[in-house]
């Protein structure tokens, strides 16, 4: 595993708990635009009947906007999976503090959208527009996160390895995607635009840009990751050689890696000694914080 020269270090469990986090927002931000609409359709259409509230307001399973599911019976769904993200990242702890500041307001913007609900149904306009301006702000600074933060290296001679680099593409890909969609939700209360768009093109985009953003935080915490052209056996094999490295204080770093690589891979493909040694390396503590694929 390439935690296993770590397991013995006091920030083990915090590298786990690091990598948990970002996986626990990836996966509540795919899964609101997912589980919304069902609970809708169970609530509405089956007969399932888990909330107490009577609503009358909007009964269809296809919101005008994900924010609408506040008047329907999955209000509590909506309010708590917000909720659940705003926690997470007032604990999320980045690279440095503009990371922790972006987080922070993230996570206040997400308890703005979860609090001040949507016009609809009577709802007040002062509220109204509190809640759309959390809802940009909100989907803005996720793609500040993705195209700016999530490709930076903490690396300090400032080389990306090529899994990194493709990482990275696949980062600004998702940042790029949020910013479209945010762009095209404003789009939509264009007078004379809006007439020629989808009545659900706020949904719709919203749900693109939480599953750009989700799936953005779930590479990023390791999840979705390009599987490596290296055996178990080989790894294996690599990470023995390091630990007789180590026992005589030679330094875990690049150089140490690609030696033991060479030492133990016999294969002359030298893009293939190149993925050994960028899996490898992710044992590294300061990897697995710097850009955990």
């Amino acid at each position: 595993m390439r935690f296993s020269l770590l397991k013995n270090t006091p920030n083990y469990s915090y590298a786990l708990s690091y990598l948990s986090i970002r996986k626990t927002i990836g996966c509540i931000a795919i899964a609101i635009p997912i589980v919304l609409p069902l609970y809708n359709y169970l609530t509405n259409f089956v007969g399932l009947t888990i909330t107490p509230y009577n609503f009358t307001c909007r009964q269809a399973i296809w919101q005008d906007s994900i924010s609408h599911h506040f008047h329907t019976p999955a209000r509590d769904l909506f309010v708590g999976a917000l909720c659940a993200v705003a926690l997470f990242m007032f604990f999320y702890k980045g690279l440095d503090n503009i990371d922790n500041w972006l987080a922070n307001a993230v996570g206040i913007c997400a308890l703005g959208v979860a609090f001040f609900p949507t016009p609809t149904c009577g709802v007040d306009d002062w509220v109204g527009y509190v809640h759309i301006i959390s809802g940009g702000s909100f989907f803005a600074l996720l793609g500040l996160f993705s195209v700016w933060r999530f490709t930076k290296s903490n690396n300090a001679n400032k080389q990306l390895l090529p899994g990194k680099k493709s990482r990275n593409i696949f980062y600004i890909f998702t940042g790029v995607s949020i910013f479209i969609c945010l762009i095209l939700m404003i789009l939509s209360f264009v007078p004379g635009l809006k007439e020629c768009m989808l009545r659900n093109t706020v949904f719709i985009c919203e749900t693109v840009a939480l599953i750009a953003f989700g799936t953005a935080w779930l590479v990023k915490g390791g999840v979705l990751r390009a599987s490596m052209d290296l055996t178990r056996q080989q790894r294996q094999k690599v990470i023995q050689k390091i630990h007789q490295e180590l026992a005589n204080n030679a330094k875990l770093d690049t150089a140490l890696i690609a030696k033991c690589v060479d030492n133990v891979c016999d294969d002359k493909n030298q893009a293939f000694k190149k993925n050994v040694i960028k899996s490898v390396r992710q044992i590294n503590l300061g990897e697995i914080i710097d850009s955990a694929p």
